[in-house]
């Protein structure tokens, strides 16, 4: 073989390693552009699960922390409003108290547990607000009747039932004639201004 043959077989070789490996270069580098597409593609995915993770959690402490902040409890200062409303009579009482002592520290559920009959209009740690309907008459209504040998004084509970709350002294036999026949028949009072009145005239 001669020196030209061998020339050109070597710089055949050289050229042939450096195309090969320009080739090989060009393929890692096609290799490493799709895996950087997956792995931005993997990380973009991460994120997306990452962030809906946290926004989850951070719903889920929004949501305890109006929970937490929903159990207000009853202050030793606080005001009770009691208001009620009689059907019979369809009047209505409204009564300012100091908290009890036993209802100190209580949740608004708790509250409602111990007056299951009653409406929670308002709560909070300062002012509680108790509503009820009740079928009778409120506490203001009165009927004079005789009970042996004197004027009584019964409240009206409600339509079919008087309960008797005090016995006068003012005897039956000194009352003139229509007011017997007006005690015979029930004097209907409203009212302790005026039920202090009528007694007030009978003793006269």
């Amino acid at each position: 073989m001669n020196k030209s043959t061998v020339v050109f077989i070597m710089l055949f070789l050289f050229s042939t390693g450096i195309s090969v490996g320009m080739s090989l270069s060009i393929y890692d580098n096609i290799i490493n552009e799709k895996e950087q597409k997956i792995i931005s593609k993997r990380d973009s995915i991460q994120d997306i699960v990452i962030k809906e993770i946290q926004e989850e959690q951070d719903q889920k402490y929004e949501v305890q922390e109006v929970a937490s902040t929903s159990q207000e409890k009853i202050s030793p200062y606080a005001k009770i409003t009691v208001e009620k409303y009689y059907k019979q009579c369809d009047h209505s009482t409204i009564e300012i108290y100091d908290v009890p002592k036993e209802l100190v520290n209580l949740t608004q559920e708790e509250l409602q547990k111990r007056y299951e009959n009653w409406e929670i209009k308002q709560f909070s740690s300062n002012d509680i607000q108790l509503y009820r309907q009740i079928n009778a008459n409120c506490s203001s209504h009165f009927v004079l009747k005789e009970k042996d040998g004197y004027i009584a004084v019964y409240k009206v509970v409600s339509n079919n039932l008087d309960e008797l709350n005090m016995i006068t002294e003012i005897e039956y036999a000194s009352l003139k004639e229509e007011d017997k026949l007006a005690v015979e028949n029930g004097i209907k009072i409203y009212g302790k201004e005026e039920l202090s009145s009528v007694i007030e005239d009978f003793s006269s």
